[in-house]
């Protein structure tokens, strides 16, 4: 193995990340933020199908909803909403709900910080808000969003939030049944 040249600079701290290449920390992590950004736009913008009364049963309404929490959510993953602890479906309701008064082009992501866990996890935060626009008679006028999530990699480097806390100050969470301590 060949060492650095007197005088060069110092690459940053390297993360490995499982078997394969070894990553600098900050670039992973930053993909990460990224990731976890964009998976959340992707999941609450995904609208309720229109159901056409027909002869046939339809297809379920949530379905991208549905495939888009499956990639991004672990089954066991747990979860919070408002301090309340959520089943994986509980969790799944919360974010319907969230998703029914989300309005992308007003969303502002305004924060972000991430850390590694001892346990070679990662843990992302990120924070956005956007006006309330599709309810005028609402108390608050702007809805905020504050997430904190555990993030696994699987096989092949795919991400996996398998912890997460969601405080958010509109109310989003489901009937009782969904709660874990109900489940």
């Amino acid at each position: 193995m060949a060492s650095a040249a007197p005088g060069a600079p110092k690459l940053p701290k390297a993360a490995s990340v499982g078997p394969g290449p070894i990553l600098p920390l900050p670039i992973f992590t930053k993909y990460l933020e990224d990731w976890l950004e964009v998976a959340l736009k992707a999941l609450l913008s995904s609208k309720k199908a229109q159901v056409v009364i027909q002869p046939i049963p339809p297809p379920n309404p949530d379905r991208t909803f549905d495939d888009r929490f499956k990639e991004i959510f672990s089954t066991d993953v747990k979860s919070q909403v408002n301090a309340s602890a959520l089943t994986y479906d509980g969790l799944s309701e919360s974010l319907k709900l969230l998703r029914d008064i989300f309005d992308l082009p007003f969303v502002e992501f305004t924060g972000s910080t991430f850390n590694r866990t001892p346990d070679g996890n990662f843990l992302v935060a990120k924070f956005f808000s956007w006006p309330i626009v599709s309810i005028p008679e609402h108390p608050i006028h702007k809805i905020e969003v504050a997430v904190i999530t555990t993030i696994s990699l699987g096989d092949f480097f795919i991400p996996k939030v398998i912890d997460a806390n969601f405080v958010s100050s509109y109310d989003i969470l489901p009937g009782p049944v969904l709660t874990e301590k109900t489940a």
